[in-house]
């Protein structure tokens, strides 16, 4: 698994109905789905384009088994929405659960397994501003 298929694999799989449904369209002509290497909004809280999802390679390190070499990557999803309740906030990071965990990744050369590891929900000190942080483990080994 190289870096590049790593984000495509992670993009395709977040840019689906289920999750984009429920994302900004005042983003237009942007996604609303942000990755290191993908557009970002400039300043998200003057222009008031929430909910939207953003994503990183956190690490991507070597596998290996007793023949191949591999690729252990984590990444992390973060959900952004300014909503009174954590209702909204909860179905967009259920989407985006639904969409990586235990999925497959056809754009992952050797996809062996994408598992959740970690789920946390919390408001940003503006008060206003709450995130869903998704930690996901991406395996894979070459076939």
């Amino acid at each position: 698994m190289r870096h590049d298929e790593l984000v495509t694999a992670v993009f395709n799989n977040l840019n689906v109905a289920a999750v984009t449904s429920n994302l900004s369209s005042a983003y237009a002509p942007l996604p609303a789905i942000f990755s290191a290497d993908a557009p970002q909004v400039s300043d998200a809280q003057v222009t008031g384009n929430f909910p939207f999802v953003s994503f990183l390679i956190v690490s991507d390190q070597g596998l290996a088994t007793n023949e191949k070499f591999g690729m252990d990557a984590l990444v992390q999803v973060d959900v952004w929405h300014r909503t009174p309740s954590m209702k909204a906030l909860t179905v967009v990071s259920r989407a985006v659960f639904d969409a990586l965990n235990r999925v497959a990744m056809p754009d992952i050369t050797g996809h062996i397994e994408t598992r959740v590891e970690d789920v946390n929900y919390s408001t940003e000190p503006d008060g206003k501003t709450k995130r869903a942080t998704l930690e996901f483990r991406v395996t894979s080994l070459p076939l």
